[in-house]
């Protein structure tokens, strides 16, 4: 019997803390899914930097998987939150900040991104878009201006730090 409750304790907190990281590894499969089927449509041609592409973090250095369209290539970094209540503060020209955690994250440089890696010669003649894509999305993104304490509404689809954050909604949508 005492087996049985320590095995129940055991598997009780393993869930407790890996539940975070279980969703967001369904949601990135999702993610992956949508965007194979996109590229399937013919909307656009997926290729990878690197064979698991659709696992990227934001603490990577390259980006993650490139779109071809007819007239642009996406060169994209995949940005994950991994709590869901958690909004993202952009702040200065190329920081950023999460809050609503439980315990507070320092901030952290945004976009300092190498979106040329395994860039293919025969792409040189078409326009570049580097996009870092949010997913899992946070619950809310907010731009901090420089000495202020006041925070406003950042859409997706605008451009901070030189690259353009999007939705997986949005990049679909092209």
């Amino acid at each position: 019997m005492g087996w049985v409750l320590l095995y129940a304790v055991v598997l009780f907190l393993l869930l407790f803390f890996c539940l975070n990281h279980l969703r967001c590894l369904m949601i990135r499969l999702s993610c992956a899914w949508q965007i194979w089927k996109m590229c399937w449509r013919g909307k656009a041609k997926l290729h990878r930097a690197h064979f698991f592409w659709f696992l990227g973090s934001r603490f990577g250095r390259h980006c993650d998987f490139y779109l071809e369209t007819p007239h642009c290539i996406f060169s994209i970094k995949l940005f994950g939150v991994m709590r869901r209540y958690a909004w993202l503060v952009l702040m200065r020209k190329d920081q950023y900040q999460l809050q609503g955690t439980l315990f507070g994250r320092p901030v952290r440089p945004f976009g300092n991104y190498d979106f040329r890696y395994r860039f293919r010669p025969e792409w040189e003649g078409k326009a570049m878009c580097p996009v870092v894509l949010m997913n899992p999305e946070p619950h809310d993104i907010r731009i901090q201006k420089p000495g202020k304490q006041e925070q406003k509404e950042f859409t997706y689809g605008d451009q901070f730090a030189g690259v353009m954050v999007f939705s997986l909604a949005l990049l679909q949508a092209i």
